[in-house]
């Protein structure tokens, strides 16, 4: 995520559980290095430079203390947690795509499963939201059918990351 570009706090709040799609999740080590990082932006007067740099120096914080001060911050720079929930959710895409079952049948439960652990968002590809129901099961399943809908998911990562993947200028 640090590569796109994209991790903020809800990013961080997120993270401290499990994010479907992804294992594992954060620990108290990975944001006390987020934190040393935002410090750099923030001077000593604004009201989150105490619990920013308490976040940054001590990796050893309990899980509920950790908890308690980031969603302090995200509650105080009001974030967008459902942005952020797309951004844990645009990383675990691009995670199962590139490990995901060369076999149609497969491939399209590992890709249902994924959407089902998120809840068949709206903005999911057509073909994960019952749309063109029509088609029979042997073609569903066919390869040719597989490789149209990892397509349409190419093409929906590209569009979370043209929405969500922050543009450096030069």
């Amino acid at each position: 995520m640090r590569k796109l570009d994209i991790v903020d706090w809800g990013v961080i709040l997120l993270g401290l559980d499990d994010i479907a799609g992804i294992e594992g999740r954060l620990y108290a080590s990975d944001i006390a290095n987020f934190a040393a990082h935002e410090l750099m932006s923030i001077s000593s007067g604004e009201d989150l430079f105490d619990v920013v740099a308490c976040l940054a120096l001590d990796s050893e914080i309990s899980t509920i203390v950790l908890r308690e001060q980031v969603e302090k911050i995200c509650n105080t720079k009001a974030l967008n947690l459902d942005l952020s929930k797309r951004k844990w959710r645009l990383v675990a895409m691009e995670y199962l795509l590139a490990q995901l079952s060369t076999e149609s049948v497969y491939g399209l439960i590992e890709l249902s499963g994924f959407w089902a652990a998120h809840e068949w968002s709206s903005d999911a590809p057509p073909s994960m939201l019952g749309k063109r129901n029509d088609i029979s099961s042997e073609r569903y399943h066919s390869k040719a059918h597989f490789e149209h809908v990892i397509e349409e998911h190419q093409q929906w990562l590209q569009k979370e990351r043209t929405c969500l993947i922050p543009r450096n200028y030069d």
